[in-house]
């Protein structure tokens, strides 16, 4: 437990990887020098404040008692569809002006991106999670828009 509160230790912990964390993503957005306001479910956003520190800012991560609870509803509610999860996803775009997110594809929290994807091309996608830019979000937005306003005639 001391260990990992030393920063420079907890850096060189055991247990790096997992097949829980987005670790090849992330090995992309370094590869790419990608680097801003990532939105993604609180795990994911831990894992990426490790891996790009300053590089890397995430609205929650799983210390989940330090972040205002709206945060918290955003980051669990918008991927898996849930509660005015439209609005809450306004609210991650344009108050908290998120640059990337970095979502799940399969199981519950992968539905944002299920219904986003028909119209979009990620950053980067593999058979865990998919990376978007705040632009791509908003396209798959408005094609979505466009579906059911073609769907409603």
């Amino acid at each position: 437990l001391l260990l990992s509160l030393l920063p420079p230790l907890s850096r060189i912990m055991p247990l790096q990887d997992s097949p829980e964390w987005p670790a090849a993503a992330l090995d992309h957005i370094e590869q790419t020098g990608l680097q801003g306001r990532f939105f993604g479910p609180p795990d994911y956003g831990a894992y990426v404040g490790w891996r790009l520190r300053e590089r890397g800012l995430c609205y929650v991560d799983t210390r989940g008692f330090f972040f205002p609870p709206l945060l918290l509803e955003d980051s669990h509610y918008v991927p898996q569809l849930g509660p005015d999860w439209r609005g809450r996803l306004d609210r991650v775009l344009d108050q908290y002006q998120t640059d990337y997110f970095l979502l799940e594809t399969t199981g519950p929290r992968g539905e944002l991106w299920r219904w986003l994807q028909p119209h979009v091309q990620p950053l980067y996608l593999d058979q865990q999670c998919v990376l978007l830019s705040a632009a791509e979000v908003r396209q798959g937005l408005a094609g979505n828009s466009m579906r059911v306003a073609q769907q409603g005639r």
